[in-house]
């Protein structure tokens, strides 16, 4: 009895997304691998300073490299400039290295291209859409982080007498009740 022919496994789906706030700005992208209907992995970063359509590249080159070369897959994102410009069928006028990165790991798999309305209900771009807004978030946590400012400054008594003695020096009169925020 000859053995059944071999179920082709289903088709995958990269949904993609990124965006910026504001534009240009902090950015975050973001891809969704979906296959037979269900998320088989997803992820998303960000950058400090970017633009949309940078975002919307880089989350194209991220998904892209979420699979293995060979491997078929369609590309879905609402962005027409992204796909047109690495399907090749518009020319890039920016972006130019990301681009060419993206071609050619589209190049090492057989990938379509699929264009779907932005905000329209679609579950997998909304999915995609919310983490693309999470590396935005990311980005904004990491800033804070990094450019904390800081509390309150304690008076301590040398520094009233060289603030004393600079405002003497510049014949202004001093009062050792000044504001935190005046004081350098």
């Amino acid at each position: 009895m000859p053995n059944p022919p071999a179920l082709a496994a289903a088709p995958m789906e990269i949904f993609t997304d990124g965006g910026c706030s504001p534009n240009p700005g902090r950015g975050g992208w973001a891809f969704v691998v979906v296959q037979d209907g269900q998320s088989i992995g997803e992820n998303f970063g960000g950058e400090p300073r970017t633009t949309n359509n940078r975002m919307e590249i880089t989350a194209i080159i991220h998904g892209l490299l979420s699979i293995p070369p060979g491997a078929a897959a369609t590309i879905v994102s609402d962005s027409q400039l992204a796909i047109n410009i690495i399907s090749g069928s518009w020319r890039a006028k920016a972006n130019r290295a990301l681009v060419k990165e993206a071609q050619a790991l589209v190049g090492e798999r057989h990938i379509t291209f699929r264009w779907v309305r932005g905000h329209a209900g679609d579950r997998w771009n909304e999915r995609a859409d919310a983490l693309a807004a999470q590396g935005i978030g990311k980005v904004s946590r990491e800033n804070r982080k990094k450019h904390k400012r800081p509390g309150k400054r304690r008076v301590t008594s040398r520094h009233c007498d060289d603030l004393r003695l600079q405002a003497e020096r510049d014949r202004i009169p001093f009062d050792d009740s000044l504001p935190v925020h005046l004081i350098p």
